[in-house]
């Protein structure tokens, strides 16, 4: 059986997504399917990041991340195309906590149920640095959901086949990887929740871009990861090496 990531979102909730393959079986991208949306819609996921006084969840880039981690391992390509939705109202609502104004055309958006999944345009405003950093860190962790729901499910296929499979190199580094993938996108996270709980330093100037840079990194990272983390889960399962990316 797929292992269930835990997080903010009501299990009954993802209960009622139509179950995927697993997802070593699925290299390709995928996309938004309409019956998951009209679900999370209904279902309030996509006010996730919209502040409770707009009829949102109010949550944190930290808990929306874990709520996709959740979303990925159930419907990857789902939780890969909400990024930027996510990203968006986000990024809106962490500007509004810092004094910026401007934004707030977008919440009202995301109130009245719109979906945001237009890539928007490299800014160095307050909006623009909160839906880049919301946007790399969802992105990462939605790789690092498929990559490690495709090893766990290896695990549990090769201890049904005996003790021995599980003492072998590809369990190791696949662990290892996913350690270090999880590790490098929650700091990232964590260093961009201090720059919102401080307010005014979420509006200056990133000094040589540096904390863009490590955003980037930390997804280039995940992203790497997982597509070499799913070819050794299906070393460890005893399949066929995939072809393809970990979006799901």
């Amino acid at each position: 059986m797929p292992v269930e990531e835990t997080g903010p979102l009501p299990r009954g909730l993802l209960d009622r997504l139509p179950a995927r393959l697993p997802a070593r079986s699925r290299p390709g991208s995928g996309g938004l399917r309409a019956a998951d949306l009209a679900v999370l819609r209904d279902g309030g996921y996509l006010k996730l990041a919209l502040p409770a006084r707009l009829g949102g969840a109010g949550l944190s880039l930290k808990d929306v991340a874990c709520a996709q981690r959740q979303l990925a391992a159930r419907a990857p390509g789902t939780a890969r195309a909400l990024n930027e939705h996510h990203a968006w109202a986000g990024g809106a609502a962490d500007a509004l906590a810092s004094g910026e104004t401007g934004a707030e055309w977008i919440l009202a958006e995301v109130a009245r149920g719109r979906l945001f999944t237009v890539d928007g345009k490299t800014g160095r405003d307050v909006l623009s640095a909160g839906r880049y950093a919301w946007r790399l860190a969802l992105d990462g962790m939605t790789s690092y959901a498929v990559a490690r729901q495709a090893f766990d499910q290896a695990v549990e296929q090769a201890r049904q086949a005996g003790p021995g499979r599980l003492d072998r190199w590809p369990v190791a580094e696949a662990a290892l990887r996913l350690d270090s993938m999880r590790g490098q996108l929650d700091e990232i996270i964590a260093g961009w929740q201090r720059r919102v709980a401080a307010g005014r330093e979420l509006a200056s100037l990133d000094p040589g871009r540096l904390t863009l840079i490590r955003q980037f990194t930390a997804r280039h990272v995940a992203e790497d990861g997982a597509q070499r983390v799913i070819e050794l889960a299906a070393l460890i399962a005893g399949d066929a090496v995939p072809a393809g990316n970990p979006s799901g």
